[in-house]
């Protein structure tokens, strides 16, 4: 996102940066993932998941755990960031 090389901090303060004028309910924001497992080449019925996590984007980072955008993804039910979560409440709550 910050361009090449670049690391997580980067790409964080340039989302932060980008959005300083969003509004808090403007913030929203959601983690993806899809996994497709074919057991063979020609696979008519591939095993296909789904996960996503809605959350919000903060005003700065906050954390340390995980990465990427973790500092920044903020899980409302629980006011906590992803960074700041303990293993355990992320694992059950995380799109993976």
């Amino acid at each position: 996102y910050a361009g090449s090389p670049t690391d997580a901090q980067a790409n964080n303060a340039k989302l932060l940066d980008a959005m300083r004028a969003v509004p808090a309910e403007r913030r929203s924001a959601r983690f993806y993932a899809v996994i497709v497992l074919l057991r063979h080449p020609e696979d008519p019925q591939p095993l296909i998941a789904e996960g996503s996590w809605e959350g919000v984007i903060t005003t700065e980072p906050r954390g340390t755990g995980g990465f990427g955008y973790n500092p920044v993804f903020l899980d409302p039910v629980h006011g906590l960031t992803a960074a700041e979560m303990d293993t355990a409440l992320k694992n059950r709550l995380s799109h993976r």
